[in-house]
């Protein structure tokens, strides 16, 4: 089965597989106004309501209750993407395959890999997953950079002739 992350929450399957995680979640774009309630004095709640502020109040540089706001949002967006991984891990009983690319820096030779994106999900698991691809990067390639380049090229499929039936691999 194929399914998004909030499908599955409480399923369970014997292999999972998540792939793009270095991609970046969806853009977060300014809104005309934010609005949120917060706890105040004696513990009452209180609404905040905010203007996205002109180009002299941002350049400014002072802190304004819309970049307070956009703060509060940006931390429980994070926390939701947290909370998506857990769910999206937890899902697997036998087998959890994490699939995510990393950018090596700009010089090659140098060996240094690039964070991912912060707001993607290998972000969250890079302190864990680094390690490994660093260890991967430094096994030395056994095929040539020709070999590499044809295999990113996608296969041509002509509609008519795609066989779409199931067909059972022997395991090796």
């Amino acid at each position: 089965q194929i399914m998004t992350v909030h499908k599955s929450k409480g399923l369970e399957f014997d292999t999972v597989i998540l792939p793009g995680l270095h991609k970046k979640a969806s853009p977060n774009d300014k809104k005309l106004m934010l609005w949120d309630e917060v706890a105040g004095e004696q513990g009452r709640l209180q609404r905040i309501v905010a203007h996205l502020p002109n180009g002299a109040q941002q350049a400014s540089g002072e802190p304004t209750k819309y970049g307070l706001l956009r703060r509060f949002e940006s931390d429980r967006n994070r926390n939701e993407t947290q909370r998506l991984l857990y769910v999206a891990v937890t899902r697997a009983k036998r087998h959890l395959h994490l699939l995510g690319q990393a950018k090596i820096s700009a010089n090659p030779d140098d060996g240094i890999l690039n964070a991912p994106a912060s707001d993607s999900l290998l972000s969250l698991l890079w302190p864990v997953a680094r390690a490994e691809f660093e260890a991967a990067l430094a096994q030395p390639s056994t095929g040539s950079e020709a070999d590499v380049s044809s295999c990113d090229k996608a296969p041509s499929i002509v509609p008519e002739s795609f066989d779409h039936r199931l067909v059972r691999l022997r395991l090796a």
